[in-house]
């Protein structure tokens, strides 16, 4: 079987689609089952090529931010780099791991990863509901079958769009083997580079953006006592991302004390290290598709403090605690407790540790082949 695969996400830093689309990939091609294609933007490749980009300065963002119909222009030019490609390559399938499948004549599956602009326009930019309004209804008409990353996702897109049920495959994600469990002594040379120790930090993973709610965090962090801040730190690893003023105003002072320690982007093997010395990971996100960083800190080890909303608890199950987002109280309560009592915390890590082992991009790519699988026998004869 043939595949065209759009790999255009995982070209830069990768954030939440990217490492779906990457971790996907790779796990398709040690499949060894299928002949798969890469689009990359403009070209095509046989080879899963990642090319890492300056993660403080995101060019793409910018022009796509800055410059009128920049999208729709981008779009443009990368729907004929992929029409070439797709005439001459013929793929049995094509699957769009990125919502917005290009236009093709071919059989194809997209993956929808949440409805995050229907549901909570106000914590996108104005640009990026305009464009998925734009193109998503479209791109969702020409596919076969749709891949959801969760239950969650898959009732939604049925209730809200209308799309039939029977036509949607939820996938769990996976994790990568780089996030396990670590000793002092195997993470503390990479901690030092940080001026972190460990099992002295409270651990925030994500893009720095309203739907991440990392103010619900913060502010459940300032009601500990000023001692415990400084013993355990809140340390925020991730980009900025947008209409951050109001957190930035509440940031600050902390990081001048040392209270809050503010990473920024943090390579994927450090990352995995800065996981397995954490005490906990806090991930209070009003809405998730599905949700990576409380994985991958369940594979690492980590009692988990959680929202209770969307697809989260789908991950978490009974192994971590699960707070309304909005909860502060909740949220600090929560850390008080991880923080003194150590049997809750070594009980909830080795639930977290067990329930991650549900969860793999091996099984991942599995499920996603009964997809193409399925889509291919509907299709036998297609040219």
């Amino acid at each position: 079987m043939k595949v065209a695969f759009n790999a255009s996400s995982i070209s830069g830093s990768l954030t939440g689609i990217g490492q779906y689309a990457f971790n996907l990939a790779n796990a398709l091609i040690d499949q060894n089952t299928i002949d798969i294609n890469f689009f990359y933007r403009r070209h095509w490749d046989k080879q899963l090529i990642h090319q890492a980009s300056n993660p403080k300065f995101n060019y793409r963002a910018f022009i796509r931010n800055n410059i009128p119909f920049s999208y729709d222009l981008d779009r443009m030019i990368s729907q004929f780099g992929f029409s070439q490609g797709l005439n001459a390559i013929k793929p049995d399938i094509y699957h769009e791991p990125n919502f917005l499948a290009f236009k093709s004549d071919r059989p194809s599956v997209i993956t929808v990863h949440d409805l995050s602009w229907i549901k909570h326009p106000e914590v996108h930019p104005e640009n990026r509901v305009k464009a998925m309004n734009r193109y998503f209804e479209n791109s969702l008409n020409r596919a076969s079958m749709v891949i959801t990353d969760s239950n969650y996702i898959k009732h939604e897109l049925a209730d809200l769009i209308g799309f039939p049920d029977e036509k949607i495959v939820s996938i769990p994600l996976g994790y990568e083997t780089i996030f396990k469990p670590r000793e002092f002594s195997d993470t503390q040379p990479i901690l030092t580079q940080y001026s972190l120790t460990h099992g002295k930090y409270i651990l925030a993973v994500g893009t720095i953006e309203p739907r991440k709610n990392l103010m619900t965090a913060l502010q459940a962090f300032i009601k500990l006592p000023k001692k415990i801040r400084l013993q355990y730190p809140l340390v925020i690893v991730g980009m900025n991302g947008w209409l951050n003023s109001a957190l930035d105003k509440q940031l600050q002072p902390l990081m001048t004390t040392g209270e809050i320690r503010l990473l920024g982007y943090v390579p994927r093997l450090d990352l995995a290290t800065v996981y397995s010395g954490a005490l906990m990971l806090v991930f209070p996100s009003i809405y998730e598709g599905f949700g990576l960083p409380p994985l991958e800190a369940m594979a690492s080890g980590l009692p988990v403090v959680a929202s209770n909303t969307s697809s989260i608890p789908e991950v978490i199950g009974d192994s971590g605690m699960l707070v309304d987002p909005y909860d502060v109280e909740g949220f600090f309560k929560a850390f008080e407790l991880l923080i003194n009592d150590a049997v809750t915390r070594n009980q909830l890590s080795i639930k977290a540790l067990n329930r991650s082992k549900d969860f793999s991009w091996d099984l991942c790519a599995k499920n996603t082949l009964k997809v193409y699988q399925q889509i291919h026998k509907s299709n036998p004869d297609y040219p």
